[in-house]
């Protein structure tokens, strides 16, 4: 397992690579532009955002308090050291950048509309550009990811419980996002094909139909 010196220098450099990735998209993310207003809502649960801004926040937490008190998280019972342990904790770091990187590329193609709520707005389209070629939500696969490398990074069982909660937290918004668009009248069509041509968290062919995703949801509230 890797040293306590070493482990801060990861979790610092972690933070400081997922920082510069957010600070790049950031032009893109609040042009002086009027607030548009919604057009359909996802009709997704309130708790929904607040569980997944919750979790996502652990992450942050947890590789801050290694960065600040390793003593109290990286060592002790919330690590599980076993031979071999730092080719995983390197390819947790790896993990890390990656997710970084791909969410910062995510944040800058989606630029304004991009919101923790499931919504549509009057003239949001459906973007193509950046990792939106190949994938339907990389948002969700850059969490995914981070969530991931974070537990591999720091050997903890914490982290592993939250990175289970992400997954089943991204599988709902994703569905219920992706049945929203599937039936927006503007953008069904659009949307459809978008499905048959992208995976849903990683590239490749969806196993089934977009029209899979349920009935359609109720605008408005």
């Amino acid at each position: 397992m890797f040293g306590l010196e070493v482990a801060q220098g990861l979790a610092f450099t972690a933070l400081l690579v997922l920082a510069a990735a957010v600070a790049l998209a950031r032009p893109r993310l609040s042009p002086h532009r009027p607030r548009e207003s919604v057009a359909t809502e996802g009709g997704v649960p309130g708790w929904t955002e607040i569980a997944w801004l919750a979790a996502v926040s652990v992450l942050l937490v947890y590789t801050l308090l290694v960065l600040l008190v390793p003593h109290a998280s990286y060592l002790g019972p919330w690590t599980i050291g076993f031979p071999g342990d730092e080719i995983v904790q390197a390819v947790g770091f790896t993990l890390w950048v990656g997710g970084a990187l791909l969410a910062g590329w995510a944040l800058r193609a989606l630029g304004r509309y991009t919101t923790v709520k499931i919504q549509i707005t009057e003239t949001q389209p459906i973007v193509r550009s950046g990792p939106y070629r190949w994938i339907r939500h990389p948002m969700y696969s850059a969490i995914l990811v981070l969530s991931i490398g974070t537990t591999l990074l720091f050997l903890s069982p914490i982290v592993a419980i939250d990175a289970i909660v992400l997954f089943a937290l991204a599988e709902y918004r994703a569905t219920m996002e992706e049945r929203m668009f599937t039936h927006s009248p503007r953008l069904g069509v659009e949307y459809e094909r978008l499905v048959a041509e992208t995976g849903r968290f990683f590239p490749g062919r969806p196993r089934g139909g977009s029209r899979a995703h349920g009935t359609p949801v109720r605008k408005g509230r």
